[in-house]
């Protein structure tokens, strides 16, 4: 099986007769193998061992083997194609990738392919190590925050190779520029301390570091700002405060210098037990969802950053007490006009009962007036009778009495009988008639006024009226008004019987 090394060869046959001088006869070909390109790279000029210093010229050779020719070459980096940029310092010629002041972005893997008709060859990868100065890390703290009195540590972070380096620290503000010698330092990374006693020691701090390839070009740079701890809230206003809830509203202070987050915390005015702890770190603006209705509260607000807090502000919030009508107001809101008529025909009815028992009150009192007044004359009864009963035969012993004629519209009662109803005679067992004299008195003007006296001190129970002194057997003369109420009135009495001479006048009590 032939091989691309026996491409070029020479390949022939020889016939010789031992017998016969200059007898040999030959023949031969020469051999033609095509294959696939075989690709080498190398690092060409002084740079043979790979090692390239930042800012040097490169030039990387593509040698291949290859029958047929090759017809194309390409390059690669780190995998990817490369394509000729001479602005960037990357020129392409024949099968030499030329590299001008190489930067350490251009570390990395190298190689090359070749290709004919048999096919593409690819080289081994060749790696560049472009050794370099040191320089910052991109992304590390550059700004410190401190307050007066503070130790800062301010950490510079480098990157070089080789990373064997040695730093430099120098302090720059507007009125001082100094070296610092109070750093530590390992590998690529150095520590300096900073004490910071007064307003002059903030400023800016300088970090340089140098190696085998130089020094460091831009150093470092890291600022010390002045903080403070934020000052207070102002200008605290409890807004849209209602049974449970309650809005509170403060202007923020001064976040001295740093980012500052705002805190509220609740305690019971009684107790002073913690209530709620809201943290806002948007500004001094917190609703209070959940406290007991009718309670005082009291309310501290402070601000704080990563220097400390604010002295706080106290306030007192006092909560409404809750009430029906405030917590269904905007339910009952479209029922107002109707609850407002029905609040007056209410009150209007409560007016009316307020007279009606005024009206009754008096109509009791004058009724008791009268009573007494008619009560005033059952002392003088039975004389008065006695003097009636004379009239009435014409007669009398006295002399000087002058006889009295009838006219009816002068008449005059000369007893009352008061009869309980044929059903109470049976419920009490006894027959109660009271017969009372009074002069001058129409049976009318007798039976009204009387009627009050009975209404007022009639005895109206059976037991009562066993007991009564003047009572003997089953009918007594009553010559005392002695009813109690016009209740028991009406359960014991009958009707009122009034004798006016012969005639009787009756009325049902």
């Amino acid at each position: 099986m032939p091989s691309r090394w026996d491409n070029g060869k020479y390949l022939s046959c020889r016939v010789d007769n031992p017998f016969v001088r200059d007898s040999a006869l030959e023949d031969g070909l020469t051999l033609n193998v095509t294959y696939v390109p075989v690709v080498t790279l190398s690092v060409g000029g002084e740079h043979k061992n790979h090692v390239v210093h930042e800012s040097d010229d490169v030039f990387l050779n593509c040698d291949f083997q290859a029958n047929p020719r090759v017809s194309t070459v390409q390059w690669y980096f780190q995998d990817e194609e490369i394509s000729g940029d001479p602005e960037m310092g990357i020129v392409l010629s024949n099968q030499t990738l030329l590299l001008f002041d190489i930067k350490k972005e251009r570390r990395g893997l190298y190689s090359c392919d070749a290709t004919n008709t048999e096919g593409r060859g690819r080289s081994l990868d060749i790696e560049l190590n472009i050794k370099y100065k040191p320089e910052c890390v991109a992304e590390q703290k550059q700004t410190y925050y401190a307050t007066t009195g503070e130790i800062v540590e301010v950490f510079c972070l480098v990157t070089a190779d080789p990373p064997e380096v040695t730093f430099t620290w120098m302090f720059n503000n507007s009125k001082h520029h100094r070296e610092l010698l109070s750093f530590v330092s390992s590998g690529t990374h150095s520590i300096a301390k900073v004490r910071l006693e007064r307003k002059e020691d903030f400023g800016t701090l300088t970090c340089k570091a140098k190696n085998l390839v130089g020094i460091q070009e831009e150093p470092c740079r890291y600022v010390l700002v002045q903080v403070y701890p934020p000052d207070p809230v102002t200008n605290c206003t409890v807004i849209n405060s209602t049974e449970h809830d309650l809005i509170l509203d403060c202007l923020p202070g001064h976040n001295g210098g740093l980012h500052q987050e705002f805190h509220l915390e609740v305690y019971d005015s009684g107790d002073r037990s913690l209530q709620i702890n809201i943290t806002n770190d948007t500004g001094p603006v917190f609703h209070l969802a959940t406290l007991s209705s009718g309670g005082e509260f009291i309310l501290l607000v402070y601000s704080a950053n990563s220097k400390g807090q604010s002295v706080p502000v106290q306030i007192i919030a006092e909560m409404p007490v809750a009430t029906h009508w405030k917590q269904g107001r905007s339910a009952t809101s479209a029922f107002r006009p109707l609850l407002g008529a029905v609040l007056s025909f209410v009150m209007l009815l409560l007016l009316i009962l307020l007279c009606v028992v005024i009206f009754v009150h008096v109509k009791r009192f004058r009724r008791q007036k009268g009573s007494a007044r008619s009560c005033h004359t059952d002392e003088q009864t039975s004389h008065i009778s006695s003097q009636k009963s004379s009239s009435k035969d014409g007669t009398s012993s006295d002399p000087d009495i002058i006889p009295m004629h009838e006219d009816p519209s002068q008449t005059f009662i000369t007893s009352l009988n008061i009869l309980p109803d044929q059903e109470k005679r049976k419920d009490h067992g006894v027959n109660v008639t009271s017969s009372v004299a009074v002069v001058n008195q129409s049976p009318k003007e007798f039976v009204t006024s009387h009627r009050n006296c009975m209404n007022r001190e009639l005895l109206t129970s059976a037991s009562l009226i066993n007991h009564h002194p003047r009572f003997s057997g089953n009918t007594k003369n009553f010559n005392k008004c002695s009813i109690q109420n016009e209740d028991e009135l009406k359960h014991f009495v009958g009707e009122l019987q009034v004798t006016e001479g012969d005639t009787q006048v009756s009325t049902t009590v």
